[in-house]
């Protein structure tokens, strides 16, 4: 019987780390009750309006380069509207929360596959809190929240714990890492590298 249990418990364990990304494994880490979450630190300060971003998409050998718009609206939802430089609309995205709405997307663009990307990278940067079903606290200032088998891992730095890397996870395999640069506390350049397919979204800030 010790040995069924011992045996069981190994195995428990084996499945608890085989679904942790190799690079978090080592790390201790604690569980956040959802009475003890605070809001967590965002990417774009409370002060941020609007800013224009020189952006590239590269996705299996092709390429869409342009600028993109984004603006915080008076509900504090977020529009991101990317134009090429001509101002030809390749698509206007809403993002408030957990909901999201296409309002307008090139016919050529509009397929399930890019939409859900689009969605699901973007939507990463204007998360201003922990939100699913568990989140845990790890050393060297990383962040974990869980939403059934998917995982975001933030890596906070500095004074104001700005979010530098967002790793997102799923079944232990890295799916997309995200990079983010600020200057004077605001997101310069943030850029989207998908780990199993040929596409990076890259976004660089643009003086007014």
């Amino acid at each position: 019987m010790k040995f069924r249990i011992a045996g069981f418990a190994l195995i428990s364990i084996f499945l608890i780390t085989s679904c942790i990304p190799a690079a978090y494994r080592h790390l201790s880490r604690e569980t956040i009750p959802k009475t003890q979450r605070t809001e967590f630190p965002v990417i774009f300060p409370d002060t941020f309006t609007k800013a224009v971003y020189r952006t590239s998409l590269s996705f299996f050998g092709n390429s869409l380069s342009g600028i993109s718009f984004i603006k915080k609206m008076p509900d504090s939802s977020y529009r991101v509207v990317f134009t090429n430089e001509m101002g030809i609309k390749f698509f206007d995205l809403a993002f408030c929360g957990k909901n999201f709405k296409v309002m307008y997307c090139m016919p050529k663009l509009n397929r399930k596959i890019v939409i859900k990307l689009l969605r699901n990278d973007l939507q990463m940067l204007f998360t201003d809190k922990f939100e699913g079903e568990k989140a845990e606290k790890y050393a060297d200032s990383v962040y974990r929240f869980r939403y059934k088998s998917n995982k975001n891992y933030y890596h906070l730095i500095g004074d104001e714990h700005q979010p530098t890397k967002i790793i997102f996870a799923r079944n232990a395999k890295v799916k997309v890492k995200t990079t983010i640069l600020y200057h004077d506390n605001f997101p310069e350049m943030f850029i989207f590298e998908h780990q199993q397919m040929k596409i990076s979204i890259k976004f660089q800030k643009m003086e007014l």
